[in-house]
């Protein structure tokens, strides 16, 4: 892929979503879209120090903290519908 060099003044990760296509598979290369959805709330959470309204910030810091939160309950289920959906229904032991 032709890319081009990210700006010194632009935050990388800016830089990247906007140039790396993020495939969400299922792998330790590929992660999980639950491990990007984490680390997203991650980086809104510490970019909302740099906000000068710090009360709008709190309120996106308390977003992302439930988001966190919620995405790390869900991490076993998803990985589980994920296993299952590539193993098939004979793998499930549905017969078929």
């Amino acid at each position: 892929m032709d890319e081009p060099l990210c700006p010194p003044w632009w935050p990388r990760i800016l830089w990247d979503l906007h140039y790396i296509p993020r495939p969400g598979g299922v792998n330790p290369v590929n992660y999980p879209p639950v491990v990007d959805d984490i680390m997203a709330s991650l980086t809104i959470h510490t970019m909302s120090y740099l906000l000068l309204d710090q009360k709008a910030a709190q309120q996106y810091r308390s977003m992302a903290e439930e988001q966190i939160a919620q995405g790390a309950r869900s991490m076993s289920r998803l990985h589980e519908e994920a296993a299952a959906s590539r193993r098939g229904p004979t793998e499930l032991g549905t017969g078929e």
